[in-house]
């Protein structure tokens, strides 16, 4: 299942600068930098582009890559995967940047209707 923030980067894009791959010292950084200017700066763009009013920022918590054809210990063991994305241009283009192949997905056609009685 996709994010939130996936969905909300497809329509607001300056929600992609909080979706970057972050790790160890950066990932704590990334989210005291959400929490004063660079969040105040998306939050400014998003209210004076769209009239929303920005309420907080969050962690969703972490990413990982599965695969049941080989182990994915470092980035470079995705090269040449064709990974499945959220439709944001930022979860492509860190997947390209990782030299594999982004497959974008949309979520309405992920599961079947409800079944109505």
């Amino acid at each position: 299942m996709g994010s939130p923030a996936g969905a909300a980067a497809t329509v607001f894009p300056e929600m992609g600068a909080l979706l970057v791959p972050l790790s160890g010292e950066g990932l704590r950084l990334g989210l005291r930098h959400a929490e004063r200017r660079i969040g105040d700066k998306i939050s400014k763009q998003v209210e004076d582009n769209y009239k929303l009013k920005v309420m907080c920022y969050f962690d969703y918590g972490f990413r990982h890559f599965w695969t049941s054809k080989k182990p994915i210990v470092e980035p470079k063991d995705l090269r040449g995967m064709k990974i499945r994305v959220q439709q944001a241009k930022i979860f492509g283009d860190t997947i390209n940047g990782l030299a594999a192949a982004p497959f974008p997905w949309r979520m309405a056609r992920s599961s079947p209707p409800p079944n109505r009685a």
